[in-house]
């Protein structure tokens, strides 16, 4: 008996692939854009004045903007379709790289940084969207895997990139640079579908408000805390406001009350942002201590940095494979551990007087932890949620996945202050906050900052694997059609009718 196979779907022809081709490129340049800004820190200061408290605001007032209104991007786009928010976020974020290499000042490019998160959020959710409809259902597992393969390289491809920008062309440069691929999707723009929902949806303005100034006041407070330490207070009631407000908002909420009564959800949401966190303070950290402590070129810092990402790739889709056949519980404790285990190898080979070769074996560590890690999150979190769930269960398990690297980044940026403060005087302070190449007295002293800095994402991964090593339960079950279906802590609302669940 012969295989039947499913008739050719008339969208998959060449101007579906081309319209892959223009979504991938654009989602290559803001993954690379995101990623190549730690190497070019150092660069930046130095041209600018600027010192590591602007450092800090420049990577994470981008996050900041990335996080709040990603969620806006997502319910807007069911009003008016996809395609005006993709190009209007597309032509934000171009103008916003212009503004950014035109920067006279730190605030400028602080601003312009800003604009392009803004930028970003109408993007990536978008590019996703169209990518899922011009596909028929056979034809997404390749592309889908496609579009996972594109993004893992931008982020891998960031650091040296960058890092090539930044050696030949300088760091104004390396920022114009993006406006290139973003013009070339441009270029294609009529091709884009515009698809769009049944009905609009409602949209939780209101707590996307809330969300935002107290994210604000929370990074604010912990960037610049011998300030600004009561915007911690602030910032911490506003959550907690946020949190009250959502009980009450039934669907409409950012986070559906329904998400937040299901344990292994807000369990793996809580394990994707110390993900998150720990791979931003890692490329963070270590770009800074290249430069300024190793006094690394900026073109082999960037291809240090680079490591981890690019060793990743390699494990994520067995990483993928395991999770299907086996269950998440395993490949996350191991890739936890991993990359921990790797953070923790790095305190011992930084210092002025160790090459960058000594960083190698935990930074592979780290890298092959993240690619085994990353996947077993979202499936563990979506195993039991319910179908008419999924969209609102995904767009907020990317909320708090983004809300972790916002917080987790400021937090060690903050610890990075905070010991050199403590160890150093004043005009010394105001030296190594500068970021250029130090003496070799205050670079053993910013070496004491950085081996700080690399603990904390390591013990708050260890605190995350031995969490989920008590919650998560062993094994593995099939549905009735035999597929694998990993285990987790099941909350009884995601089980029940949205509307009869009550605030």
């Amino acid at each position: 008996m012969r295989t039947v196979r499913p008739p050719e779907d008339p969208r998959t022809g060449t101007r579906q692939w081309a319209v892959l081709a223009v979504l991938l490129l654009a989602t290559f340049a803001i993954g690379a854009n995101v990623t190549f800004v730690s190497i070019a820190l150092p660069a930046t200061a130095r041209d600018l004045g600027a010192d590591l408290a602007d450092a800090l605001w420049l990577i994470n007032g981008y996050t900041v903007v990335l996080t709040v209104l990603t969620p806006a991007s997502g319910r807007l786009a069911d009003r008016i379709g996809p395609r005006p928010l993709l190009l209007g976020g597309a032509v934000l974020f171009a103008l916003a790289a212009v503004a950014a290499a035109l920067a006279p000042n730190a605030a400028t490019l602080i601003a312009a940084r800003a604009v392009q998160g803004a930028g970003a959020a109408a993007v990536t959710p978008q590019a996703l969207t169209m990518v899922v409809h011009v596909f028929p259902p056979h034809r997404r597992g390749t592309v889908l895997g496609i579009w996972g393969v594109v993004a893992g390289l931008a982020v891998a491809a960031g650091p040296a990139v960058g890092g090539l920008l930044v050696d030949t062309v300088g760091w104004r440069g390396a920022f114009a640079a993006g406006v290139v691929p973003i013009g070339a999707a441009l270029a294609f723009a009529r091709m884009l579908p515009n698809p769009r929902t049944a009905g609009p949806s409602r949209f939780d303005l209101k707590g996307a408000i809330v969300l935002g100034t107290a994210l604000l006041f929370l990074v604010a407070g912990l960037l610049e805390w011998q300030r600004l330490w009561w915007a911690i207070g602030a910032g911490a009631a506003g959550l907690a406001w946020f949190a009250a407000m959502q009980r009450k908002r039934g669907d409409a909420a950012l986070v559906p009350p329904a998400l937040a009564r299901a344990g292994a959800f807000l369990l793996m949401g809580a394990v994707g942002a110390v993900l998150v966190s720990a791979v931003a303070a890692m490329t963070f950290v270590t770009a800074v201590h290249l430069q300024v402590v190793a006094r690394l070129d900026v073109l082999t810092a960037g291809m240090v940095v680079a490591v981890p990402p690019v060793a990743s790739l390699a494990f994520a889709p067995w990483s993928g494979r395991l999770t299907d056949r086996y269950g998440g519980r395993a490949p996350l404790l191991t890739g936890l551990w991993l990359m921990a285990g790797g953070l923790a190898l790095l305190p011992a080979a930084a210092g002025p007087d160790r090459g960058w070769a000594a960083l190698l074996p935990g930074l592979v560590l780290f890298g092959v932890g993240m690619g085994v890690a990353f996947a077993p999150p979202a499936a563990l979190a979506m195993a039991h949620i319910r179908p008419d769930m999924t969209g609102a269960a995904s767009g907020a398990l990317n909320t708090v996945r983004m809300l972790g690297g916002a917080l987790g980044g400021a937090a060690v940026g903050a610890l990075l202050q905070a010991v050199l403060m403590l160890r150093l005087d004043a005009d010394d302070y105001d030296t190594a906050a500068r970021l250029g190449p130090l003496d070799p007295a205050l670079a053993a002293e910013f070496t004491t900052a950085v081996r700080a800095a690399y603990l904390l994402p390591a013990l708050a991964l260890a605190a995350v694997a031995l969490v989920c090593h008590r919650r998560l339960p062993r094994g593995t079950r099939r549905d009735a059609g035999g597929a694998a279906r990993t285990d987790a802590t099941e909350g009884p609302a995601v089980r029940e009718p949205v509307a009869a669940t009550k605030a």
